[in-house]
């Protein structure tokens, strides 16, 4: 995955990576000394540093350290079953504007009730806002 990684890496990114391991590798050849004293109780000696390697490097302190995407994919996984659910397990959605009753149309369709709530409404107002 590394390899594929650095393959794809912007121009600058891969010239900064470049820098980075012709340091990394200058440093294992004129300190070879030092290096071997290292790697000997190994038994190996480190190969030449790569883009890719840092990139490796990256990937396994990210996997350490971060968990933010752990979240990321518990919250994905919840919105997914969520979405999933019959529409009778959803709450209904109340259409409130079908509800609104035109005062004509009470008025021609029940008069006698419009009436009675039209002179309880006057009363009320009137006990309100007396005009004394």
């Amino acid at each position: 995955m590394h390899k594929r990684v650095a393959e794809h890496l912007e121009p600058d990114t891969r010239e900064a990576l470049e820098a980075y391991a012709a340091g990394i590798n200058h440093f294992l050849s004129t300190e070879r000394q030092d290096v071997e004293a290292v790697f000997a109780e190994l038994g190996w000696m480190p190969e030449p540093w790569t883009v890719a390697d840092s990139i490796a490097v990256w990937m396994r302190l990210s996997e350490r350290f971060d968990r933010s995407w752990q979240n990321e994919v518990h919250a994905l996984r919840t919105h997914q079953a969520r979405a999933q659910q019959s529409t009778d397990q959803r709450p209904p959605v109340i259409d409130n504007g079908a509800a609104v009753v035109e005062e004509a149309d009470f008025a021609s369709t029940n008069p006698e009730a419009y009436r009675r709530l039209k002179a309880l409404a006057a009363e009320a107002i009137a006990e309100r806002y007396p005009l004394e």
